[in-house]
């Protein structure tokens, strides 16, 4: 039976050259499976760059981290899992994205509409996707607020998510943006305010 701070190790020097060495892997560890703890150190791993250069070795890594992480339910580690969507490439994003579904912390919500102010595109885009698979109204509450920041810069995009998710009941929310928008993002929020379909959803 293989020790999490072996696995620990292991998962740094990524020896596994096939999916079935993987699943041997697996079949050491107890059954209660490997901690959050470990998650997280091993999701840190995910992010350095200096474990990146080896296209098969991390791709391998966030393969072994999605089916380690695939039966964790404790919601502690949805901050860690949101902060490394900006952290990590795009494999690991495509990793996150149905853990993050798996743990998902309302009170962390804010953190992740956070994301929408990512310089980096494919961290926003990660964020809306996860956004809009969860898409409750603890989501659209985050939402809201932070549309209501002066200094947001990306609220075309919060504009289209809570569309998406909430069709006509995100009008109270799109009509924030007619207060404190900018002149772009006002027409942006009155074509969907005067658009039948959108407010019949």
């Amino acid at each position: 039976m293989q020790s999490e701070r072996q696995l620990q190790k292991d998962f740094k020097k990524a020896p596994w050259k096939s999916e079935q060495e993987m699943d041997a892997l697996l079949a050491e560890l107890p059954e209660s499976g490997v901690s959050s703890h470990a998650l997280t150190e091993m999701l840190a791993v995910l992010c350095n760059p200096r474990f990146s250069g080896d296209a098969r070795q991390h791709g391998m890594r966030c393969k072994l981290f999605s089916r380690l992480a695939s039966n964790i339910r404790d919601k502690g580690l949805f901050l860690p899992l949101v902060q490394a969507l900006e952290k990590g490439d795009a494999q690991v994003r495509a990793a996150l994205v149905p853990l993050l579904l798996k743990v998902d912390n309302p009170r962390h919500h804010p953190a992740l509409c956070a994301l929408l102010d990512s310089s980096k595109k494919a961290a926003r885009l990660a964020a809306g996707q996860v956004l809009k698979k969860i898409g409750d109204r603890a989501i659209l509450h985050a939402l809201g607020e932070k549309i209501k920041e002066p200094a947001f810069q990306n609220r075309i995009e919060a504009i289209d998510l809570v569309v998406s998710i909430a069709g006509a009941q995100g009008a109270p929310i799109i009509g924030i943006v007619l207060q404190i928008g900018n002149p772009r993002e006002k027409v942006k929020a009155l074509k969907f305010l005067g658009d039948p379909d959108t407010m019949e959803r």
